[in-house]
């Protein structure tokens, strides 16, 4: 069962919030959180979605789906003071339209991913050299993975690691590793029970990774709504299904989760909980013992990622950000937001 490929940008289209995004300065303090918008995004680059990375050259890198020469997304380098300029477009006969973050390797090369594009139309890897030229590391084929919807992970190895959504052995998405100069390798093939992953592998201390699906487990066969899972999987490519979501707990996970100062992994459902409208999560792991603790439950007037006209600005892609202490607790932290105008509001249970 493959999942449609388009759906984070049929979303944004179908909401009609406004037709721009933004680009947004984030001072958090002790009472309160304030908004500096920077830049507004026009008819360039169109719809942002991941978070922003930071070079050694102090600006900030990121990708949108949409926009540039060919309308197939742009990579664009935006300065502290909110000045954009997009470095390079993605063309080809199909929109690549990257989604996840970017990841920095030795502060002045970037890696990223793309959910189309690519030889085979099936998404690619690539990097670009801050001041050169955007390069295809390699085009998934499908046997391999297809349309990775979530950003890489930098290995302990100094390989990358990520997900695809779909392809592998059997055609339900893929767990990947793959060296700086291209070199891919296949580590796992999701199956019918666990399935279709989206949010970015999240490195801890212990070593392994952790992410979640979007379909999957048994709370979720045979139901009309197929919760996802959280899991854990070693670079060496052994699984682990750690936590198999329900309604109750939250599900559809953010595209990015965060670890913590504690050592736990923090992220965000878009829907379930009490209220309907999503969930925050703390998940500690041990060895093979696994907490699992949601520590908000979304309502209508509060969302995570903040408002536009009564919509979530953000959307299924909202996620937790860790400072430079890898902290909940954030200053000055610059952001991207799909469209609108936003303010964020960030429960109190969540800070460190």
């Amino acid at each position: 069962m493959k999942q449609n490929t388009s759906e984070g940008l049929r979303n944004k289209k179908s909401r009609g919030i406004c037709s721009t995004a933004i680009l947004f300065l984030l001072a958090f303090g002790v009472a309160r959180a304030e908004v500096q918008v920077i830049h507004t995004f026009d008819y360039g680059p169109q719809y942002p979605q991941s978070q922003l990375v930071q070079a050694a050259d102090g600006n900030f890198y990121g990708v949108t789906p949409q926009g540039g020469s060919s309308g197939g997304g742009t990579l664009f380098r935006a300065n502290p003071a909110g000045g954009v300029t997009v470095l390079a477009s993605f063309t080809g006969a199909h929109a690549p339209n990257p989604l996840g973050a970017l990841v920095v390797i030795g502060g002045h090369t970037l890696y990223g991913t793309t959910q189309n594009g690519g030889a085979n139309n099936q998404g690619m890897v690539f990097s670009y050299v801050v001041g050169g030229a955007l390069t295809t590391l390699y085009s998934f084929d499908g046997t391999h993975g297809a349309t990775p919807l979530g950003g890489l992970a930098l290995g302990n190895d100094g390989a990358l690691y990520g997900t695809t959504a779909n392809g592998g052995t059997n055609g339900y998405g893929a767990i990947f590793r793959i060296t700086t100069a291209g070199a891919l390798t296949t580590l796992y093939s999701f199956d019918i029970t666990n399935r279709s992953p989206a949010t970015t592998l999240c490195l801890a201390p212990d070593g392994n990774f952790y992410s979640g699906t979007q379909y999957g487990p048994a709370n979720g066969v045979g139901s009309s709504y197929p919760y996802g899972t959280l899991f854990r999987v070693t670079p060496a490519g052994a699984f682990t299904q750690l936590v198999g979501l329900t309604n109750a707990l939250g599900f559809t996970p953010s595209k990015i989760f965060t670890l913590g100062a504690d050592g736990a992994i923090y992220g965000t459902m878009s829907a379930g909980g009490a209220n309907g409208n999503g969930t925050a999560f703390r998940l500690t792991t041990g060895g093979m013992n696994v907490d699992y603790a949601f520590l908000w439950s979304n309502h209508n007037e509060h969302d995570l990622a903040g408002r536009s006209g009564g919509h979530a600005c953000c959307g299924r892609y909202r996620a937790l950000c860790g400072g430079q202490n890898r902290r909940l607790h954030l200053e000055n932290v610059i952001g991207t937001c799909g469209a609108g105008r936003c303010h964020l509001v960030v429960p109190p249970k969540i800070n460190h």
